[in-house]
């Protein structure tokens, strides 16, 4: 390594101090020098010195290197303590960030340049995110927590040791891809989900209709419908309501079998946008002389539900085997009259499983995901006739019945055929 790669890396080693104690001191500006325990210059020396000695250990032994990483931290640690006993607080942050500093520091000068840069970038990022991150565990539930880390548990232990291969009678259930796709619809839902937490659940019909589409639309459906009933308000306010709802569900549902296969986003972009824009349109219309108006909460669960999770893992793996014997046994047909039973319960299981296939054209099984939106908006403006007043229901079915048929127009346009 000749001198200019020396400098290279020394400044590198100061630079990681610098932007971890410009942080700190930020963190402590209100507080006069020598009051604190380290700051500015005091992180820019540590992760200097890391350098340093880790520029030395090349000719020499990394023992040099370990022997002024205990020093410091020793050194660092004292002075905290003492700082700590004096206030009367508890803090170990600044410890640990003084040993990161030396480290990467040491890493800067005998390791890769560009990955000890995007460390100490990484570590000045998250120390400023304390406010933030507070203020995220304030406001995050035991619940939601829970469920979230059992997801990401079993995502990242048990996913490396599924089979990835078919499984079962006509090799229909690959548990890893199963698995993988369970995770992504979890992964749209939480979009929806995030924006009422943080929103609140008193944000307003449009949001709720918009995020709730996200989460579920079948779910949000219900609820407005119900709102609409119990509350005794404007009929237009709740079925706006639930036509956003019911238009975010098109747009999603293209997005996410879009991302299983990549063939199917042309063949779906004009049927499932057109009823989009339709069903946005008309629902933003109905809720705009009312959008002063607030609903109550919303009854949404989390999509990172442990539960939810494995019950759309079995009706995934289920509605997958359905669909294979399908087309094995009568081809596209049979993939058609199944996506029409198994979308009135849920359009997502029979679009991802169909999205799967093998053995059909992107054109088919597009067909077969059409099929299933068209059943599942239909039995969700059943369930609004049950759960709300015939006047919510007419103007939901009214505004679907138009969606649908720009849908079908679309698609016979964009791809010649007669309807």
């Amino acid at each position: 390594m000749d001198v200019i790669q020396i400098f290279e890396r020394l400044g590198l080693a100061l630079a990681i101090g610098l932007l971890i104690g410009i942080e700190r001191g930020w963190q402590s500006r209100s507080e006069a020098s020598g009051d604190r325990t380290a700051g500015l210059r005091t992180f820019a020396l540590i992760g200097l010195l890391g350098g340093a000695l880790g520029a030395a250990a090349r000719w020499s032994d990394m023992m040099l290197a370990a022997a002024g990483f205990l020093a410091v931290t020793a050194v660092v640690a004292v002075y905290r303590y003492r700082e700590t006993a004096r206030e009367g607080t508890f803090g170990v942050t600044t410890v640990v960030a003084a040993m990161l500093t030396y480290g990467l520091g040491v890493y800067a000068a005998v390791g890769n340049m560009q990955a000890a840069a995007a460390a100490g970038v990484m570590a000045a990022g998250l120390l400023a995110m304390k406010q933030s991150l507070h203020g995220f565990l304030s406001r995050v539930t035991w619940p939601e927590l829970r469920a979230a880390l059992l997801l990401a548990a079993m995502s990242l232990i048990l996913l490396p040791i599924l089979p990835d291969r078919g499984m079962g009678p006509y090799g229909a259930i690959n548990p890893r891809e199963v698995w993988l796709l369970t995770i992504l619809i979890a992964l749209v839902s939480s979009a929806g989900y995030v924006a009422v937490r943080v929103a609140g659940t008193r944000a307003g019909v449009p949001l709720g209709g918009l995020a709730g589409g996200l989460v579920s639309s079948t779910a949000a459906s219900l609820s407005f419908a119900r709102m609409g009933r119990e509350a005794g308000g404007p009929a237009p306010l709740f079925a706006g309501a639930v036509v956003l709802s019911g238009g975010v569900m098109f747009v999603r549902l293209w997005i996410v079998v879009s991302l299983v296969r990549a063939d199917l986003a042309p063949v779906l972009a004009a049927p499932l946008i057109a009823a989009t824009l339709v069903s946005v349109g008309i629902g933003a219309f109905m809720v705009h002389a009312h959008r002063e108006a607030e609903v109550g909460a919303l009854d949404l669960k989390s999509p990172f539900e442990l539960g939810f999770a494995l019950k759309f893992g079995g009706l995934l793996a289920l509605v997958s085997l359905l669909a294979r014997a399908a087309e094995a046994e009568i081809g596209a047909a049979g993939l058609y009259v199944l996506a029409l039973v198994s979308g009135l319960a849920d359009v997502d299981a029979v679009s991802l499983s169909a999205a799967r296939s093998t053995e059909l054209d992107a054109h088919e099984v597009g067909l077969a995901i059409l099929i299933a939106a068209v059943a599942n908006t239909v039995a969700k403006a059943v369930l609004v006739r049950g759960a709300g007043t015939p006047e919510i229901f007419w103007r939901v079915a009214g505004a679907w019945a138009l969606a649908l048929a720009a849908g079908t127009g679309a698609y016979a346009a964009a791809w010649g055929l007669a309807v």
